[in-house]
């Protein structure tokens, strides 16, 4: 498993990423298909997928042997979370694959993991809420008009 700072890190993913991100940090449920579970913070969301932080414990769970992560195959995990949308907590539930796990070197914390998770499967209206987060966030706001 790769380590990076904190700055690197970004530098090297933005590059890659085709749609923006929101950064907010939110807790987030994480459940395997055997039922076990972890929690962690979202760093960032897009209309593709999430960047989770969390410790490493999720990652070693996730990725045992510490081998880079093989796109073919799917690691899944259920991810759980609320956002903010108009003033009202909305609930989203969505199947993830995991994209890749970095290990960062963040110096306030301590070691911190971060992990990509690309959107799979929607359950109820999920996809639609994170739509509605993603415009409201993008959405220019009338203090920010001279």
């Amino acid at each position: 498993m790769e380590e990076f700072s904190d700055d690197s890190f970004c530098d090297i993913y933005e590059e890659s990423r085709q749609y923006p991100r929101i950064k907010f940090k939110m807790p987030v449920n994480l459940i395997f298909k055997n039922e076990r579970k972890f929690s962690a913070d979202i760093y960032d969301i897009s209309s593709d997928g999430l960047q989770i932080r969390c410790g490493w414990d999720v990652a070693e769970y996730i990725n045992p042997d510490g081998e880079d992560i093989n796109l073919k195959e799917d690691i899944i995990v259920k991810t759980i979370f609320s956002l903010p949308i108009n003033d009202e907590q909305k609930e989203i539930r969505v199947d993830c694959n995991v994209k890749y796990i970095v290990l960062l070197n963040d110096k306030s914390d301590g070691d911190i993991v971060a992990i990509g998770l690309n959107f799979k499967k929607f359950e109820d209206k999920s996809i639609k809420f994170i739509g509605r987060y993603i415009l409201q966030e993008l959405e220019p706001t009338s203090n920010n008009i001279d």
